[in-house]
């Protein structure tokens, strides 16, 4: 964007501001949904226009302003997402059994778990992050790539590797 109407945004002019809202908005909204905002995307765009107008960030004019806008939106987003995570209430033992679980099938339950607990200790630690982000965090390999500098296609390809290699600590065939 030129450089007087972001010198202009900076001083709090409402021209600059709305000038800057329409050019980036419609990216900012697609952006916040790959990000995984959902539902809550458009509050989430509106969020941080508010505060961009409100506190501008220090980058702002020195870098790219969707790169200052794309920042922000993924930190919004992760907040929200961790804000939502917290929330969530903790499942009872009983919702995670099911219906007519008896208990050896949570003893087999529970010794697959120590199991699988003992095979990913034995992996390498790559290996092991790579795991534990894409299945326990539930992490995008797009973010884990975006994170990691590398490519959504390596990280899925390591993922994979990464559950070979835990196939074959646990001794299951097809590995």
């Amino acid at each position: 964007m030129d450089d007087e109407v972001i010198i202009a945004l900076l001083r709090g002019d409402q021209a600059a501001m709305e000038a800057f809202f329409r050019r980036h908005y419609r990216w900012a909204l697609g952006y916040a949904r790959r990000r995984g905002a959902g539902e809550d995307a458009a509050d989430i765009v509106h969020d941080v226009f508010a505060d961009l107008f409100e506190r501008p960030p220090n980058g702002l004019g020195k870098v790219a302003d969707r790169a200052v806008l794309a920042v922000m939106i993924s930190d919004r987003v992760k907040w929200a997402w961790r804000k939502a995570t917290r929330a969530r209430k903790v499942p009872l033992l009983s919702d995670l059994l099911g219906p007519g679980t008896d208990l050896s099938a949570l003893a087999r339950r529970r010794r697959l778990g120590r199991e699988v607990v003992e095979a990913m200790a034995r992996l390498g630690t790559t290996q092991r992050r790579l795991l534990e982000q894409r299945f326990f965090e539930d992490v995008r390999a797009v973010d884990i790539a975006a994170q990691t500098g590398r490519t959504a296609a390596a990280v899925r390809a390591a993922v994979f590797r990464a559950q070979a290699s835990l196939r074959m600590e646990l001794g299951l065939k097809g590995s």
